[in-house]
């Protein structure tokens, strides 16, 4: 199921961007070129694409080097390959989806890459006799495919040409191929049956016993299949091979032999009725993510005597010496876990898609935190980073939905990238002085956070580094920052400005890209500086401002009408407000109310309203002025009367008055 919402994601982003690509003032072509002696021509009435030449067809790749044909990509429904023509290229047809038949002449010898993948529709095909090579992914994910014989001259069969065909429910081979067999079960094997290449998973058995002949099963040799629930490997299998098991959402059974060595990444990735795994004493090698993402596995048990693994009594996957913990199993319903003190690397992805736990502490002594290592753990609200830890590598708390607050420990020198990427709930992050880099994307949709003080230790920011963090109202860049990354900023639709010192030299496009509200301005301390060059070149308002004070107005309009006995509150943004001051607020000009925030209650009349920083009866800065006009004629009165009435007063709308500091 995970599979196939993939795939009907991925059509629609294909056939988006190739639809997008092409402009919309050219119409689609007919017919034309695709390799040194061949042509193309489609009948737009019949849907038929044919092929005609000799010779190589040419390869394809995304855009602007797609197969000429994929502007017909939902209209073509069969494909005549003339006898003459080759090769059929890379990319050729991929997500093709309305294919269901296709004529390949004898005069074919190579299959490319990806020349047919994701033809949903393509039922049969013949593989003719002179063909000797059929390239990784040719026919993936075509999921009508029933059958297909492999003839005699077929000598090389690339990595998944035949995966994930979910009707697949044979693959035959002529007995006088020399590089390949298959067994009665229609299962692809090499000649002497030692490696498994493809189980066809279309195969309605749910039960599937490995010859004893085998000793590997090949990479994504079972992937995707979600119709087997056990499987039997005999001792005479020493590798499981990367995907090879890769989401088989039923396989419940599995029994490791002793005779395995290695167990290659993303192996048993996605099995999730596992529910426990026993990894014996000959398993040296186990790869990453081996059994990432399985949401039933409760417990990891490893044999004693096994020279480089081994669990605790919580079902957790370590090295030998426990100094690496590698795989938490994510289907145990625990809420909270403590990594063990003498873990020095928390491996990638060893939380991943883990929604049960909601405290981690992790004890001191650990130095690493890995790729991924709790990424998706939706449920995570607290993780407590020791003093000792030292890098966070990139990924590291993506997806945390729940998290709220995190504190990056001194000695931490980069923000990896998208390491807390789409934290929705974050509302605060202590970033520590011996950050030097906050990379792309690292708080990308954090769309909580209110507000980051980036220490002056950092001296660049990457791309989208804070992208869609829509309650940010101010960033101050500090001093000795050189590089803001495009984008950095896009989409902070509360974003008043940033501050950007002279330091700066570089920054990249789009700083500031909203829809349906005003954009951000730049200040600095100088006129001298490359942020007024910057802002000056892409349309950007720009403002000198002394020091880092200068908090001017979010939603700041300088005259609003709103109806009668119309309820305002208004939100003062003020950033560095000095020790001992306080923010007051002018009604008409005096002083009429203390605090961050200003309500007006039920508003008859017009009246104007401003705000002001003062300490010891000195005024320290000051926001515009707002002017407010109410609707008050007799027909607005009475309307306002029937909303109380209908108990739909008052009616809240939100203003906000920032402070900007007086330039002397």
């Amino acid at each position: 199921m995970k599979r196939q919402i993939k795939r009907v994601l991925s059509a629609v982003l294909c056939v988006l961007l190739l639809y997008t690509a092409v402009p919309l003032t050219v119409s689609a072509a007919d017919s034309g070129t695709c390799g040194e002696n061949l042509t193309w021509t489609f009948n737009a009435e019949t849907g038929e694409l044919t092929i005609s030449g000799t010779g190589r067809m040419d390869d394809f790749d995304d855009y602007p080097n797609y197969a000429p044909w994929l502007t017909h990509q939902l209209e073509i429904k069969t494909v005549t390959i003339s006898d003459g023509v080759t090769t059929i290229g890379e990319n050729a047809f991929p997500y093709c989806t309305k294919i269901n038949s296709v004529t390949i002449p004898e005069s074919v010898t190579s299959i490319c890459e990806d020349a047919f993948s994701h033809c949903w529709s393509l039922a049969d095909v013949s593989i003719p006799s002179g063909v000797t090579s059929i390239g990784e992914y040719s026919f993936f994910c075509c999921d009508s495919l029933a059958n297909v014989f492999i003839p005699s001259g077929v000598t090389e069969i690339g990595y998944n040409a035949f995966g994930s065909c979910s009707s697949l429910t044979a693959i035959s081979v002529d007995e006088n191929n020399p590089v390949y067999s298959s067994d009665k079960d229609g299962v692809l094997y090499n000649k002497d049956k030692t490696l498994l290449i493809q189980y066809p998973i279309g195969n309605a058995r749910n039960s599937f016993v490995i010859p004893d002949s085998v000793t590997t099963i090949g990479d994504s040799a079972f992937d995707d299949c979600d119709k087997i629930e056990h499987v039997t490997i005999p001792d005479s299998v020493t590798t499981i091979g990367s995907a090879a098991f890769f989401d088989c959402t039923n396989l419940t059974k599995l029994m490791i032999p002793e005779s395995v060595i290695t167990i290659d990444r993303s192996a048993f990735y996605g099995c999730d009725s596992l529910t426990s795994v026993f990894i014996p004493g000959s398993v040296t090698t186990i790869g990453l993510n081996a059994f990432c993402d399985c949401k039933s596995l409760t417990a990891f048990t490893v044999a004693v005597e096994n020279p480089a693994y081994s669990n605790d009594t919580n079902g957790v996957l370590y090295n030998k010496n426990k100094t690496l913990l590698i795989q938490y199993p994510i289907g145990n319903n625990r809420d909270t876990f403590t990594v063990p003190s003498g873990v020095k690397r928390i491996g990638d992805d060893a939380f991943r898609y883990c929604d049960s736990l909601l405290n981690v502490t992790i004890s001191e002594g650990v130095t690493t935190i890995g790729s991924m290592a709790f990424d998706w753990c939706r449920e995570l609200k607290e993780v407590t980073i020791p003093k000792s830890v030292s890098t966070i590598e990139a990924e590291a708390f993506r997806y945390c939905e729940s998290l709220v607050h995190v504190t990056i420990p001194f000695g931490v020198r980069q923000i990896s990238t998208r390491t807390f990427e789409r934290c929705e709930s974050l509302e605060s992050v202590t970033i520590p002085e011996s950050v030097t880099i906050i990379g792309n994307g690292a708080f990308e949709e954090c769309y909580n956070l209110p507000s980051i003080s980036i220490p002056n230790s950092v001296k660049s920011i990457g791309e989208e580094a804070f992208y869609d963090c829509r309650n940010l109202t101010s960033i101050i860049v500090p001093d000795g920052t050189t590089t803001i990354g495009a984008r950095a900023f896009s989409s902070c639709d509360h974003l008043v400005f940033v501050h950007i010192p002279a330091s700066v030299t570089e920054i990249g496009e789009y700083l500031f890209v909203r829809f349906f509200v005003s954009p951000a301005y730049i200040c600095s301390d100088t006129e001298d500086c490359f942020a007024k060059t910057y802002a000056e070149e892409n349309g950007i308002e720009f403002r000198v401002c002394k020091g880092h004070d200068p908090i001017a107005i979010q939603n700041f309009v300088p005259s609003r009408t709103v109806d009668f006995c119309t309820t305002l509150q208004f939100t003062a943004v003020v950033n560095d407000l000095p020790e001992g001051a306080e923010v007051h607020w002018f009604i008409d000009g005096k002083d009429a109310a203390e605090g961050e925030t200003y309500t007006a209650k039920n508003v008859k009349k017009a009246f104007t309203v401003q705000a002001k920083t003062i300490k010891d009866g000195q005024t320290l800065a000051e926001s515009e002025t707002e002017k407010v006009n109410v609707k008050n004629s007799i027909f607005d009165m009475i309307v306002a009367f029937f909303r109380w009435i209908l108990r739909k007063l008052p009616i809240v709308e939100q203003a906000y008055l920032g402070i900007q500091y007086r330039e002397d």
